[in-house]
């Protein structure tokens, strides 16, 4: 419970980053997939 509600306190600008990062991950998959398709 505890390690799950620390999500809600990371600092702003870290968690704009890290929702940055996994929006650039999932761009690279999409682009991958369109690849090999």
């Amino acid at each position: 419970m505890i390690r799950h509600a620390q999500k809600y306190f990371v600092p702003k600008g870290r968690n704009q980053e890290l929702q940055r990062l996994s929006e650039q991950a999932i761009y690279d998959r999409k682009n991958t997939l369109l690849r090999t398709a």
